[in-house]
């Protein structure tokens, strides 16, 4: 992901989404509290921010012959610094320097854009905007499979994004998501794990609705701002858990794991116990955290941060 550091009078940031990776959690200004560094740097940041505003003009500055040497040397010095603290998947590029040679091969296993929708939005319309939509009749969701190895990593990524914000903004869309795969990770659940985030969504089983965003992958989400804030309802079948789980609940996965590695098959019991646990059990934060209020802090104790009001990306 790459964070270009570049001084703007009045902008109010000094970094900015760079590729295709970065503009899926920011549409371009990126604010420096929103990232990981520590509370010295962000203030150090802060203050470049001001001393850039002080300067009013830089075009000014440079009719007149006044040096902004010490400028681009801070920004060389807090760009450096920034680097450092993000670390990887992060790349910090100072402006006018040129950006590092980056594989072709991306980090992640590009999947698909998936939109969730109220039953009176018209899919039909939807479809016929955009090209290669399909749907299952009865479920509240439409898949837009990107995974095209024919096409290069940076157009895939270009077109979810595209998609994503597409959906977005599409009457009746409740939450639009990208994920790594196509189907997540489904060998050891069963069910279609798709249909089963319909159904809780249907339901308005968050707690299921989260736990299979997070098996499916899903790396940038958005959601509708009224499904964000609404209570966090639950039944009697919903139950808190710890989220290491009992040594039981390891050797029965360590048995599982073994099955499928070795290519034997693993046993239905299982699969269908885990296709319930992700339906009805809550464990991010267990019985000590208790039942999130909302989705939006639902989310945020499931391992995504929020990146906007309504838009949110999975932390690494």
């Amino acid at each position: 992901m790459q964070l270009l550091f570049r001084p703007e009078p009045h902008a109010g940031v000094c970094l900015w989404a760079h590729d295709e990776e970065a503009r899926l959690r920011w549409d371009y200004a990126v604010d420096h509290h929103l990232l990981p560094l520590s509370q010295g740097l962000q203030a150090r940041l802060d203050a470049f921010v001001q001393q850039v505003d002080a300067t009013l003009d830089l075009m000014t500055l440079q009719s007149t012959g006044e040096t902004l040497l010490p400028l681009e040397a801070a920004a060389r010095e807090l760009s450096q610094e920034v680097q450092a603290e993000l670390g990887s998947p992060y790349t910090v590029i100072l402006d006018g320097e040129e950006a590092p040679p980056t594989s072709p091969e991306s980090e992640y296993e590009l999947g698909a854009v998936f939109g969730l929708f109220r039953p009176e939005a018209n899919l039909p319309d939807l479809a016929e905007r955009l090209h290669g939509a399909v749907w299952t009749e009865g479920l509240l969701q439409v898949p837009f499979f990107v995974d095209d190895s024919t096409v290069p990593v940076a157009a895939r990524l270009r077109r979810s994004t595209v998609l994503l914000d597409e959906l977005s903004q599409t009457p009746g869309c409740l939450a639009a998501w990208w994920q790594e795969k196509d189907d997540g990770h489904v060998e050891m659940v069963a069910g279609d794990l798709l249909e089963e985030l319909a159904t809780c969504a249907r339901q308005e089983n968050r707690t299921g609705l989260v736990n299979h965003w997070r098996q499916l992958q899903c790396r940038a989400l958005w959601v509708e701002e009224g499904f964000l804030q609404a209570p966090w309802p639950r039944t009697a079948r919903h139950r808190l858990r710890s989220r290491e789980g009992s040594w039981w609940d390891w050797w029965q996965f360590f048995r599982a794991a073994t099955a499928a590695l070795s290519a034997r098959p693993v046993s239905p019991r299982y699969l269908e116990q885990e296709r319930r646990r992700l339906i009805w059990d809550w464990t991010e934060g267990g019985s000590e955290g208790g039942w999130p209020t909302s989705l939006a802090e639902a989310l945020e104790r499931g391992g995504f941060q929020r990146d906007s009001w309504q838009r949110w990306s999975r932390r690494d």
